[in-house]
Parts: C-alpha cells; sequence; structure tokens
C-alpha cells in the first residue's frame, strides 16, 4: 500500500495481494501495508492477508505489516524513565512472511521485520515467517526478528512454520529498554525459543510472556481460559 512513509497516519487499510521486491546490492524494505515507517508515523487498525517476497538486497527488512520502523526514544536526562512514541496497533497479519538472500543482514518478523522505538498494542500475527538468507545476522520472528527499545503489551503469535539461522517464536532478539507485558505464543514449535537473545538496559520490564496451545487460543480472553 505505501512503500515509504513519513509525517503520516496509515489507518484502516487492508492488502491481500502479493507484495514483492528486489534490491540486488541496494537496502530493501517490504511489508505488507508499509515498507518503513519514521518516527513521526502512526500504524493503526491495517492488517495483510497477502504473501510478503523480499527476493535479494545488500540489507534486507521483511514484515506482515511494516518492513523496517524506526521509531522515536525519549529518554528523561539523567533518568531510567524513558518514552517510545511511535505506535503500530491494533495490527494483523495472515500472509507469509519469506526473505530469500541478502549480501550483508536480514530480518523477518510476522508484523515488523526490525523495530526501534515503537509502541506495538493489540497487534497479532497467524503468518508463517521465513528467513532463507545464509548471512550471519539472518533473523527470523513470530512478532518482530529483531527489536530495540521497544514496547509490545496484548499481542500474539501462532504460526505453524518458523525458519531462519537465527529465529525466536516472538523476537529472535530484543536490546534497548524493552518492555514486555501480555505477550502470548504458540506452544506448537517445540524446540525454538520464544526470544533467544535478551540484551536488557536497565529499566526493561519483561513480565507475562507466556505460551498456549492453539485450543486454548480459541477463547475470548486469558479470563475465561483460566475460569
Amino acid at each position: 500500500i505505501v512503500g515509504y512513509c513519513l509525517l503520516s497516519t496509515i489507518s484502516s487499510v487492508f492488502n491481500t495481494g502479493l507484495v514483492e521486491g528486489s534490491a540486488n546490492s541496494a537496502t530493501l524494505m517490504v511489508g505488507g501495508v508499509v515498507g518503513v515507517i519514521d518516527s513521526n508515523t502512526t500504524v493503526s487498525e491495517t492488517g495483510n492477508w497477502g504473501r510478503v517476497h523480499a527476493l535479494n538486497g545488500k540489507k534486507v527488512y521483511a514484515g506482515g505489516v511494516v518492513g523496517r520502523a524506526s521509531g522515536y526514544i525519549y529518554t528523561m536526562p539523567g533518568q531510567q524513565i524513558f518514552a517510545v512514541i511511535t505506535p503500530v496497533a491494533y495490527s494483523f497479519n495472515y500472509g507469509p512472511v519469506t526473505v530469500k538472500n541478502s549480501l550483508e543482514e536480514s530480518y523477518a518478523g510476522g508484523i515488523i521485520g526490525w523495530g526501534k522505538g515503537v509502541i506495538m498494542t493489540t497487534d497479532y500475527n497467524r503468518g508463517n515467517v521465513k528467513n532463507e538468507a545464509k548471512s550471519a545476522t539472518a533473523a527470523a520472528g513470530g512478532i518482530v526478528a529483531v527489536m530495540d527499545t521497544l514496547t509490545m503489551s496484548s499481542v500474539y503469535t501462532y504460526n505453524d512454520s518458523l525458519v531462519g539461522k537465527n529465529v525466536g517464536v516472538v523476537a529472535y532478539e530484543a536490546k534497548g529498554r524493552y518492555i514486555f507485558d501480555g505477550v502470548i505464543y504458540g506452544s506448537n514449535l517445540d524446540g525454538i525459543p520464544d526470544r533467544a537473545v535478551l540484551s536488557p538496559d536497565s529499566g526493561s520490564r519483561d513480565t507475562a510472556v507466556e505460551s498456549y496451545t492453539f485450543e486454548e487460543l480459541k477463547y475470548s480472553s486469558i479470563t475465561e481460559l483460566t475460569n
């Protein structure tokens, strides 16, 4: 729908078609809804059912909703209080996300390929994620491949296939001042960690990251499930 988005709001738009890109020796950023967003962009109430294919590039970013999200991080001087103000919210993906090749780094995520300074809330992914690139930094994640200083709350992922050199059911790598709160993922992918690499800064918070079966995820709420 949008390739490069600056100073904008993307809301109530949906994609059902194939999104495919190739950049040879340049940087490639592809997403089911938008390729790349800046710190002054809002993505809300969007969805993707289409296939996202990143064929090649020097650096490759591919996501079911957003390929690369470069948000804004504000830290109070001399304090551990921080805020991220770039939202990707109330959005979903059902389409498969695939990176075929990259010369250097590559990221494939169910919602966002690579994200920094972003608030993710009430998002979910049901699409398979595959990063076939052979580079050492090739990463794949059910929600996001690599995240840096990102808030993730009330999100879930359940996919049947997650493939790559470096994988995590929720995220392959989380670094910086991150917050996980109310994150749910499918328990069907045995042997794959929910988050493989955690490198928290002071002020990070990690609560309520839980796995459930597909049958359990059919309940409308966790309260209903536990009762």
